[in-house]
């Protein structure tokens, strides 16, 4: 669906529209209150549901690594990194939670840590091991690149936000799946009903309106949390043991 279908379906779910030939319009939200509604749809199914995922975007997906540094900032429209890889390699590089990075007491284990001969500090060299900090704006690499790997690219798959906003001036589609595009109905129509308030334009039918926005909020939201647990089912399928207890990896 496009930018006018959407608005358009949002105008039938609201059943708003302006059978006057001339004089004022009779609509009670206009096309710019609608698709800002339509955007913090976009935002809150791309955050929850991780319902656009990339490889390929240079700006969100594409690390250049500098010689002796281990931490990067992330790019503000990614949610989560899913994966990460070196760009001379298939193979993707390990995940560790933020905490197992930043013990708070001594660094990441080496083999030879135990060795009290061993100074608790590590060469630069090439990127084994990669963490997300709980927020989603840092990501480290540990080893730190070395003179030779710092020319390499880290590249991720993340889930992110959208990075094109949809806008009155170019009929697009959104960048979300069109499978969710009638939620993104649902929640502009159900946001802008729920907070509807008593008026003559509507009426006298403004509690009724309420009602039925608040209900379509909380199918959208269902929904929503139907596909989180999905989601979490698919990638942590097989629990892992760790440091005395079950868990995942991607633990804080």
């Amino acid at each position: 669906m496009k930018t006018s279908e959407l608005i358009a379906e949002c105008r039938d779910i609201l059943d708003d529209y302006s059978s006057l030939v001339s004089g004022e319009p009779d609509e009670l939200w206009s096309n710019e209150r609608i698709l800002r509604r339509l955007n913090e749809a976009q935002d809150i199914v791309a955050r929850r549901a991780h319902a656009i995922t990339d490889d390929t975007t240079a700006q969100c997906c594409n690390i250049t690594l500098v010689q002796d540094q281990a931490t990067y900032a992330l790019d503000p429209v990614v949610v989560s990194v899913l994966s990460a890889r070196l760009s001379d390699s298939d193979l993707a590089l390990s995940r560790r939670s933020w905490a197992h990075l930043h013990p708070r007491a001594f660094p990441f284990p080496d083999p030879d840590f135990f060795d009290t001969n061993v100074t608790l500090t590590f060469d630069a060299g090439r990127p084994q091991l990669f963490a997300v900090d709980p927020a989603s704006t840092k990501i480290e690499v540990w080893r730190k690149p070395d003179a030779t790997n710092a020319s390499l690219t880290l590249k991720l798959r993340v889930a992110r936000l959208p990075i094109t906003r949809l806008v009155l001036s170019t009929d697009t589609s959104p960048e979300i799946k069109e499978e969710w595009h009638l939620d993104l109905c649902d929640y502009a129509a159900g946001t802008l009903l729920s907070r509807t308030v008593n008026n003559d334009a509507m009426g006298g039918t403004s509690q009724a309106a309420v009602i039925a926005g608040r209900g379509m909020l909380k199918d959208f939201y269902a929904k929503l949390e139907e596909v989180r647990r999905d989601l979490k089912r698919m990638r942590f399928a097989m629990p892992r043991f760790q440091f005395g207890q079950w868990g995942s990896d991607n633990d804080a």
